[in-house]
C-alpha cells in the first residue's frame, strides 16, 4: 500500500506538470517515469493525449499535434532508456562474470551471441523498433539487455528514438480519443506490460534450471566415462 501512495503521489505531480507546463511537462514527466518505477509507463503519454488535445478539435489538428506530442515524448523516453542501457554497459558483464551461475550466461555466450548479430546487421535495428513501438513490453528491461550486449550507442540511440515515436503517438492518441478514462486504460496496459515482464522472468529462469540440469548430466556423464 505504502508503494502504491507513492505511484499515486508522483502521478498527481506528473499529470500537473502536464497542465501546467505543457510539452515540457510531458518532456520531464516521461524522464521521470524512466526513473521511477511506481508510475504506470502509459499514463504519461495517454494523460498529455488527454490534457493538451482538446476533445473537439478537428482531425487534421489533432494528428499534427499529436505528432508534436509524440516527438517530445519519444526524445525524453530515448534519454530516459540510457540509464539502464548505462547500468547494463557498464555493470553488466562484470556482474555476469562474478554471478554466472545466477545468470546462466557466460561472458563467452554473450560474445558468441553479439557475433551473431553483427553477421546480420540488420536484425538489431529492427528488435529495437519493434520491443520500443509494443505498448506493452517493459522499456527498462529491454535497455537493459541491450546495454548488457553493449549494442552500438549510435545504433541504440536512433532505434530507440525511431521505436517510441509510435508508441508515444498510439498512446497519446488513446488518451485523446477514450478522454477522462484514459487513467483507467493506462493501468490495464501497464498491468499487461507487469504480465510481460513476469513472463520474461519466467523464461529466464526456466532456461537458467535447464541450463544447468543440462550441465549436470554432462558433467555425470563424463565422471561415468572416467
Amino acid at each position: 500500500m505504502i508503494l502504491g501512495g507513492i505511484g499515486e503521489n508522483f502521478t498527481i505531480t506528473v499529470v500537473n506538470l502536464i497542465r501546467t507546463l505543457g510539452l515540457l511537462g510531458v518532456f520531464l514527466g516521461v524522464i521521470i517515469e524512466s526513473v521511477i518505477i511506481p508510475i504506470p509507463s502509459p499514463l504519461i503519454m495517454m494523460g498529455a493525449g488527454f490534457i493538451l488535445l482538446s476533445p473537439d478539435l478537428g482531425l487534421t489538428d489533432a494528428l499534427i499535434q499529436l505528432f508534436l506530442i509524440a516527438l517530445v515524448g519519444a526524445f525524453a523516453s530515448t534519454l530516459g532508456a540510457y540509464i539502464a542501457y548505462g547500468i547494463g554497459y557498464y555493470g553488466g558483464r562484470p556482474a555476469i562474470k562474478k554471478y554466472k551461475w545466477i545468470f546462466g550466461v557466460s561472458l563467452d555466450e554473450l560474445d558468441i551471441m553479439q557475433a551473431k548479430f553483427d553477421a546480420r546487421p540488420g536484425a538489431i535495428p529492427g528488435i529495437i523498433f519493434a520491443l520500443r513501438a509494443i505498448p506493452i513490453v517493459p522499456l527498462s528491461v529491454m535497455s537493459l539487455i541491450f546495454g548488457i550486449l553493449r549494442i552500438k550507442v549510435q545504433k541504440f540511440t536512433l532505434w530507440t528514438f525511431l521505436g517510441a515515436l509510435p508508441r508515444c503517438y498510439s498512446l497519446a492518441a488513446l488518451g485523446w480519443l477514450v478522454g477522462r478514462t484514459y487513467a483507467g486504460l493506462a493501468e490495464a496496459i501497464d498491468f499487461f506490460e507487469t504480465i510481460t515482464l513476469v513472463i520474461i522472468v519466467v523464461i529466464v529462469v526456466v532456461y537458467i534450471i535447464y541450463k544447468k540440469k543440462l550441465s549436470d548430466r554432462l558433467l555425470h556423464k563424463i565422471e561415468e566415462t572416467v
